[in-house]
């Protein structure tokens, strides 16, 4: 018995499933990864990959991954997160972004460490 979608198979025949990963962008070392069956869909498997986060990482991620409960997880595990957006998302900032300076005197004016 089957929900949603009939079950996709390979053309040997085999089941075919999908796999996230979390890698490090400089090393290009595989942290962790998620496996499962092609009806759960990659952003479940992402989930299992959160554990992986800490305050220290910046996670990229591609248009698919931008639901809201997926980043806020990414931030209760205190990482930053640059995702590419769809243009039909309306995101709903949590709070105010700081203005940018409008010029570089500004900039330095602004920055006490600089």
């Amino acid at each position: 018995m089957s929900r949603g979608r009939p079950a996709i198979h390979t053309p040997g025949g085999a089941p075919a499933g999908k796999a996230a990963h979390l890698v490090e962008c400089g090393t290009r070392a595989l942290l962790t990864a998620a496996f499962g069956p092609e009806q759960e869909g990659e952003l479940a498997y992402t989930r299992r990959l959160l554990h992986a986060l800490d305050d220290s990482m910046l996670l990229l991620a591609d248009c698919a991954f931008d639901a809201g409960r997926f980043l806020a997880g990414i931030r209760e595990r205190g990482a930053q997160f640059l995702v590419r957006s769809s243009a039909r998302r309306v995101p709903t900032p949590s709070s105010a972004w700081p203005t940018a300076p409008t010029s570089p005197a500004s900039a330095t004016a602004s920055c006490p460490n600089c």
